[in-house]
């Protein structure tokens, strides 16, 4: 808990390190992984993105190791590089608890370089398998609104009315 309320406090520095000794004495993989998650995306909060790179590899489960990637290129706004290394990423296999954020970080960065097919297609896949997680499939379902608004003002509004429902 200590770990993370730095996180949120935004002690970044402090954070790794926590997360980091949290890591060394993990009982499983399990919790070392998601310990080394956290250590690498607060590495990557500090712009130290290829450190947090390498720290995000060395975790063993690897939808974990690219899922956190993913968020630290995300982080750094860098869009390109997070398309180049995973837009054949086999997103759809990963475990349920992260593989919608998958498809939302990609999705975002589709975005962001203006592919908006591949955006739409991605946060679609995002708002099918959020399942509880409504305010991660609210934001997906605003992004495909967005993106459709251009192209499509009956899908914008399809996907709009979607989103409204959620609150019903």
């Amino acid at each position: 808990q200590e770990a993370k309320k730095l996180f949120d406090q935004k002690d970044y520095q402090a954070a790794h390190q926590t997360f980091a000794k949290l890591a060394a004495t993990a009982p499983n993989d399990h919790g070392r992984g998601a310990c080394l998650s956290w250590a690498a995306i607060a590495v990557g909060r500090q712009e130290q993105v290829d450190q947090a790179i390498e720290l995000a590899k060395t975790i063993k489960s690897k939808p974990l190791a690219a899922y956190t990637q993913m968020e630290i290129l995300s982080d750094n706004k860098k869009h390109q590089q997070l398309i180049a290394a995973f837009k054949e990423e086999d997103i759809a296999a990963w475990p349920d608890r992260i593989n919608y954020k998958g498809y939302f970080l990609r999705g975002a960065a589709y975005s962001a370089i203006k592919d908006r097919q591949a955006a739409i297609e991605d946060f679609q896949q995002c708002v099918d398998l959020a399942g509880s997680d409504l305010w991660v499939k609210l934001e997906a379902l605003n992004n495909v609104g967005a993106l459709y608004r251009d192209l499509d003002n009956a899908k914008a509004m399809e996907t709009y009315q979607k989103a409204f429902a959620i609150y019903d």
